[in-house]
């Protein structure tokens, strides 16, 4: 994924930020700017459940199911699918792959 870029904040947007992690407890928010668009890589898991890939196929490292462009996503989608396909041990455990828009 490209490096996101850090929001412009001020004092008071952040002594904000720094309250409701405080309220939240173990939780730490980042603050970066917007972006147009980011696409989800997803499998089926069953009829309308969607989970991201890297929940599904966590023997896989450094697989990220997020991406800032369509293309990126859509190349690792045909990329986790072709390895799918090769791998027998991993045969059984296949399933649809999308590409989602959020």
């Amino acid at each position: 994924m490209r490096e996101m870029k850090p929001a412009d904040l001020t004092p008071q947007e952040l002594a904000e930020i720094k309250a409701l992690e405080a309220r939240l407890g173990r939780v730490c928010l980042v603050a970066v700017r917007p972006v147009e668009a980011m696409y989800a890589v997803e499998a089926k898991l069953e009829p309308n459940v969607w989970v991201p890939v890297d929940q599904v196929y966590p023997e896989f490292e450094n697989l990220n199911s997020y991406y800032q462009d369509r293309e990126d996503a859509a190349a690792t989608k045909t990329a986790l699918k072709n390895l799918l396909r090769g791998r027998t041990d991993l045969k059984s455990r296949r399933r649809p792959i999308r590409v989602r828009r959020i």
